[in-house]
């Protein structure tokens, strides 16, 4: 092994809960339809969803706390016009 590689530092974790926090938020109708189907068809995406991220860190205390598990809480419309709350617990 080289020298420069034995005597690297070890790295803090990368932020992969922020990074798939943000994934989700952009393509959530996506993830939803490939792993979820029926509830993806529920669900009208026409009504933007409600993110809850920072109470969900609240009340798990997890707030600024750096893993690699996500957990994302959103409010979604379904097409019966009731709200649905749909959490997301994601292991990277």
């Amino acid at each position: 092994m080289p020298d420069d590689i034995a005597r690297r530092e070890p790295q803090p974790d990368s932020d992969y809960d922020g990074a798939w926090k943000e994934a989700l938020r952009g393509h959530l109708p996506e993830f939803i339809g490939k792993y979820f189907p029926a509830e993806h068809a529920a669900i009208d995406w026409t009504q933007p969803p409600e993110w809850f991220d920072k109470e969900l860190s609240q009340v798990l205390g997890q707030p600024g706390r750096r893993n690699r598990e996500v957990d994302v809480l959103v409010k979604v419309r379904l097409q019966t016009g009731r709200e649905q709350w749909v959490l997301l617990h994601l292991e990277i």
